[in-house]
C-alpha cells in the first residue's frame, strides 16, 4: 500500500478507543490470545529480567497482576503500532475480526470510528471474504477506485464480495483485463443476489447480463415507476447501456476469453466503477422497498377494515363489512384494485413476507384479515409460503380459514 498513515490518524484512533467506554481491545480473547493472531510474543523480547520473552511479560503485567494498564500496547516499541503502517491496519483489522469480536453492534460503531480517520489518508477498511457469513476486513486505498461501496455489508454471496475486493486490488495492481472480468462477475452476482432476495428464487444463469438486469428492473419497478423525475428515469435507462456495455468489454477486454483489446487503467476504472455504482444503487433500492413493507401492509388491513371512504378510520366498520364479503368479492373492491395495481412485484412479496412474519392470530377477526389480506395476492403465493404459513399457524386454534383459503388459492 502506497498510502501513508500519519501519527495523527493513529493517535485519533487510540484516543477514540481509550474514551469508548466498556471497550476491551481484544473482544472476548485476552491480551496475549489476541497479539499472538499477529505477532509471535516469545520472540520478542523481555522488558522484565524476570522473563524470556513478551509473552511472560504481559502474563505477568496483564494477566496476574494487571499493573499496566487497559491500554498499554499503544506506545509498546515491541509492536511498532506507530512506527510501521502495515502493523497497525492489521491491529485495527483484528479488532473488528469475527473470532475476536462477537458483538456485532460494536463491530459497526469501530469499523465507523476506523474509517472516519482513515479516511484522511486515503485508506479504508472493507470486507474481502466471509467466515460463517461474518466479514474480514482489511485496507484498500480509496483512490484507486473512486466509488465506494456503501452497501457490502448487504451482499449477502461471499462470491460478490470477492469480485469486489479482487476489482479494488487488481486496478492497484495494474492487472486492468483481470479487473474487467470481476467487474462483470461481481455485477452478475450482484443481480443474482438481489434476484434471490426480492422473488425467493435462485436466477438461472444465462449468461446475459443485460438480459438478467432487465429481470430485476421489472422486480423492483424500475422503468414504470410513474411519479420519478423524468431525468431520472434517463439515467435508470442508462445503466442498461452500461452493463451491455461492461458486458462486451468483458469479453474484448477481460481475461475471460483471448483479448482483443489492451485495456489501460482508465478503462479499468470505468468497468470497476461503472458495476459498484449500479449494485450499490441496486441495494439502496431493495433497502427503501423494505422499509417501505409495515406502511404498505397498514394501508392494506385499513383499506380492508373500511366500507368507504369516509369509514377509513372506523374500526366497527370491519365486522361488519369484510366478514361478510367473499374472497372473490373482496379481490373486485375498486379500492382494493387500485392498491394492488399500484404495487410492483417486490412490493408484493413485501408484504407477504411481513404478514407471514410478523402478523399475529389471535381471534377469528385476525384470522380473517390475515387470509384475506394473502389472497389479495395469491398469484404470488409458493409453496413455500404455504409450508411457512403451516409452521406459523401450528396448534393456533384462532386460525380458522386455513382449509378454506387454500382452497380458493389453489396452489
Amino acid at each position: 500500500m502506497n498510502a501513508k498513515i500519519t501519527e495523527l490518524t493513529k493517535r485519533n484512533i487510540f484516543d477514540e478507543l481509550i474514551n469508548t467506554e466498556g471497550l476491551t481491545w481484544y473482544g472476548r480473547l485476552d491480551d496475549i490470545r489476541f497479539l499472538n493472531r499477529l505477532y509471535k510474543l516469545k520472540e520478542l523480547p523481555s522488558n522484565d529480567s524476570r522473563y524470556l520473552n513478551m509473552e511472560g511479560d504481559i502474563n505477568q503485567h496483564c494477566l496476574f497482576n494487571n499493573d499496566w494498564g487497559n491500554w498499554w500496547f499503544v506506545d509498546d516499541p515491541r509492536l511498532a503500532l506507530y512506527e510501521d503502517d502495515e502493523k497497525f491496519l492489521n491491529f485495527i483489522c483484528e479488532m473488528i475480526h469475527p473470532v475476536v469480536r462477537n458483538n456485532e453492534e460494536e463491530t459497526v460503531k469501530l469499523l465507523k470510528l476506523f474509517n472516519d480517520n482513515l479516511a484522511g489518508d486515503g485508506v479504508e477498511l472493507t470486507p474481502f471474504k466471509y467466515i460463517s457469513g461474518k466479514p474480514i476486513f482489511r485496507a484498500i486505498e480509496i483512490g484507486n477506485s473512486t466509488v465506494i461501496f456503501e452497501n457490502i455489508e448487504k451482499i449477502g454471496r461471499e462470491f460478490a464480495v470477492e469480485q469486489l475486493s479482487k476489482c479494488e486490488e487488481k486496478v492497484k495492481n495494474g492487472d486492468y483485463d483481470g479487473a474487467i472480468t470481476n467487474s462483470r462477475s461481481l455485477i452478475e452476482d450482484i443481480i443474482a443476489d438481489i434476484h434471490k432476495t426480492v422473488s425467493g428464487e435462485e436466477l438461472e444463469k444465462s449468461g446475459d447480463l443485460k438480459e438478467d438486469y432487465k429481470k430485476i428492473k421489472s422486480f423492483l419497478n424500475l422503468s414504470t415507476e410513474k411519479e420519478a423525475d423524468n431525468n431520472i428515469k434517463q439515467i435508470l435507462r442508462g445503466f442498461v447501456s452500461i452493463i451491455d456495455g461492461i458486458d462486451s468489454l468483458s469479453n474484448k477486454m477481460g481475461d475471460r476469453h483471448r483479448r482483443q483489446v489492451k485495456p489501460e487503467r482508465h478503462h479499468a476504472k470505468l468497468c470497476v466503477n461503472s458495476a459498484k455504482i449500479i449494485s450499490d444503487l441496486l441495494y439502496d433500492i431493495v433497502d427503501y422497498q423494505f422499509n417501505r413493507r409495515n406502511q404498505l401492509i397498514d394501508k392494506l388491513l385499513l383499506i380492508l377494515n373500511s366500507k368507504k371512504s369516509s369509514d377509513l378510520l372506523r374500526y366497527e366498520t370491519f365486522k361488519n363489512y369484510i366478514h361478510s364479503l367473499s374472497y372473490e368479492e373482496i379481490i373486485k373492491e375498486p379500492r382494493v384494485i387500485d392498491f394492488i395495481n399500484k404495487l410492483d412485484t417486490y412490493q408484493k412479496r413485501l408484504i407477504i413476507d411481513g404478514l407471514i412474519q410478523n402478523y399475529q392470530i389471535n381471534c377469528w377477526d385476525d384470522d380473517s384479515r390475515f387470509f384475506k389480506s394473502l389472497y389479495l395476492l395469491k398469484d404470488h403465493l409458493t409453496l413455500s409460503d404455504k409450508d411457512k404459513i403451516i409452521n406459523k399457524l401450528h396448534g393456533n386454534s384462532q386460525a380458522v380459514s386455513f382449509d378454506i383459503f387454500w382452497e380458493e388459492v389453489n396452489l
